[in-house]
């Protein structure tokens, strides 16, 4: 990443490799607190990077900034520990008088905490593709997603404007440099991962009957529906396409060298596939969005709440930037065809779904009927004669839908999963 994220790291004239080795070094230093922390006891806080990076027990993103329209990851991850971690500290390790109530100090300690802003989510409620938690999650950083999320893409769009082949050390294949590309393309991975939470989202905390009252919030509207425009960009081919330079300098993989787990999969053979990367992410995009629990979220909330987000809302916006948008330049029409795809079946899957309630699948299949009727309106006959034969198709046996082959993500995180749990 830290390679990826510099402007000609091995340019003949300043190699900054010491830059990308001091990156990596700090990040092993808080790797280090952090599996400390685990021997001492302490459990994963999720929470913590959206409160000033509060605990060495979240799994951190790299801080990247923007200086002068350049990209600065000189302090890309913070030292020492955060306020959480000196929280965990006190309540496990403190000892008391005999004339102190141990269970009342231990009280005090977690409700000075809470006054504080200093709260704790962990693995269950934030991991899950359908968890719900709006500050809960990995990878991430700042108070507000959504803003993090703006700032990382203008982050992707200059580190992918700047990878050449000075991203290389003399005598390095040029394949090399998908292993480089592939980290920065999907930059804002798990940054849109908690602009989705927000859709369908509810604020909360692990509540304990005491002197603090606590409640669960809803995510308001507006700050939804923000989430929602926000999200529904990343599916556009302004971002879903590689910059047009690196369309000679992406080589098949050199003789030696293997497609890992890391590297994106392709339906070209040997030769990087544009198309299917940008298929593959708009495909894991939509599996966020329209996960089931998510789903089921907003209708509870638009029947608690007419003027909430609802689910038709959420439909239309998908159709708004894929089925009615016309594109002249004939290769983000392409990207727009795979989204176009990607939206229906993930759409289909949704409806198909044992556990979606019987209002998703009525709202579906109203929707895909308006869907239809547009298409039948549109003069590109061929395309929208297929979609249309897909959608009939699917009211004729919705039972016997299949999903379109989409290949899977490369590996992402670089440590942990659900066996993590701790």
């Amino acid at each position: 990443i830290a390679i990826g994220l510099l402007e000609a790291p091995y340019r003949s004239t300043g190699n900054k490799e010491k830059i990308a080795l001091d990156i990596a070094l700090s990040r092993i230093k808080q790797l280090s607190a952090h599996e400390i922390g685990h021997t001492l006891g302490f459990s994963h806080n999720f929470l913590a990077s959206s409160n000033n990076n509060s605990s060495v027990m979240d799994y951190p993103h790299p801080i990247i900034n923007i200086k002068n329209n350049k990209i600065d990851i000189k302090n890309a991850y913070s030292s020492g520990i955060g306020e959480w971690d000196k929280v965990s500290v006190a309540y496990s390790y403190s000892e008391f008088d005999e004339s102190e109530d141990e269970n009342m100090e231990l009280k005090n300690i977690l409700e000075n905490a809470y006054k504080n802003n200093l709260r704790f989510i962990s693995d269950t409620d934030s991991r899950p593709k359908g968890s719900s938690h709006p500050l809960a999650h990995l990878w991430d950083n700042g108070e507000d997603a959504i803003i993090e999320l703006k700032k990382i893409m203008k982050v992707r769009d200059i580190a992918l404007q700047n990878i050449s082949l000075d991203h290389l050390k003399k005598g390095e294949p040029y394949s090399n440099l998908q292993d480089i590309i592939v980290p920065i393309y999907l930059l804002h991975r798990y940054q849109s991962e908690a602009v989705v939470k927000l859709i369908g989202g509810v604020d909360y905390d692990y509540a304990v009957k005491g002197n603090i009252k606590y409640e669960i919030k809803t995510i308001d509207k507006v700050k939804q529906r923000e989430a929602l425009n926000n999200f529904i960009q990343l599916l556009t081919p302004e971002k879903l396409k590689f910059p047009n330079n690196l369309r000679k300098i992406l080589f098949p993989k050199a003789f030696g060298s293997k497609t890992t787990r890391e590297n994106f999969l392709t339906q070209t053979g040997v030769v990087f596939d544009f198309i299917g990367s940008a298929n593959t992410f708009s495909d894991n995009l939509l599996e966020l969005l329209l996960n089931p629990e998510r789903v089921s979220r907003l209708i509870q909330q638009s029947g608690f709440e007419i003027s909430q987000l609802s689910l038709e809302e959420v439909l239309e916006s998908l159709f708004a930037v894929s089925f009615k948008k016309r594109y002249s330049d004939n290769h983000n029409r392409q990207i727009n065809e795979v989204v176009k795809h990607n939206v229906l079946k993930n759409i289909f899957n949704l409806g198909q779904n044992p556990k979606a309630y019987p209002e998703i699948k009525a709202i579906i299949f109203s929707k895909l009927e308006s869907l239809d009727n547009f298409l039948a309106d549109q003069e590109d006959s061929v395309y929208s004669n297929y979609y249309r034969n897909e959608i009939q198709k699917y009211f004729d046996n919705p039972s016997d839908f299949r999903p379109n082959y989409s290949n899977r993500m490369p590996d992402g995180s670089p440590i942990g999963n659900f066996s993590c749990d701790y």
